[in-house]
């Protein structure tokens, strides 16, 4: 065509009747992370490993505490000979050093596996998602970028289920092989 404004609004017309035609879905994928096997295993680990890292802090706090009490009771300070406060004293300094950096540790840590356990939820969910587009040929949309959409579009119970019946299957294959003991869906 010779006419660059009729070329236009036939490609507009074209593409607004192919994205009408359209059929959309939406999932939300902070559920999913929540709902699913994967989701709940994950967030199971992530608690535990928070938990014996608080557990450590928790020990070297303890012990910071005795020294500090016994640095601060006057009574137990005039028994002492110097040695033993000059050692008191080295003792606090070090579990004050110990317990900062065990804190700025667990902080990284506990940031690297969240982060490690969303880009593997999100893996898995976008798996599920491609083999779901694959098979009605829809648009999916996550639900945090929709402001408002219709309940019926929402396809996420879906979405957990599917991600559900590839974390059994997993289980499936690792019950045949007894090296793996966890579920490794997708790195």
């Amino acid at each position: 065509m010779k006419n660059p404004f009729i070329s236009t609004v036939l490609f507009f017309t074209v593409l607004s009747t192919s994205l009408i035609a359209t059929e959309y879905k939406v999932v939300n994928t902070r559920d999913c992370f929540m709902n699913s096997k994967l989701g709940k295993q994950e967030q199971e680990a992530f608690e535990n490993l928070k938990n014996q890292k608080a557990a450590l802090i928790e020990d070297v706090s303890k012990q910071l505490e005795d020294i500090v009490k016994k640095l601060s009771d006057p009574v137990i300070l005039d028994s002492m000979n110097p040695e033993t406060k000059q050692k008191l004293e080295n003792d606090y300094a070090r579990l004050s050093q110990d317990l900062k950096g065990m804190y700025e540790e667990c902080q990284q840590i506990l940031y690297q596996k969240e982060m490690q356990i969303g880009q593997k939820l999100q893996s898995n969910i976008d798996q599920a998602l491609e083999e779901m587009n694959k098979e009605d040929g829809c648009i999916i949309l996550k639900s945090d970028a929709c402001h408002y959409y219709p309940k019926e579009l929402d396809i996420t119970n879906t979405v957990v289920k599917k991600l559900d019946e590839r974390f059994d299957q997993i289980a499936q294959t690792q019950k045949k092989t007894p090296n793996e003991t966890k579920h490794e869906v997708v790195k």
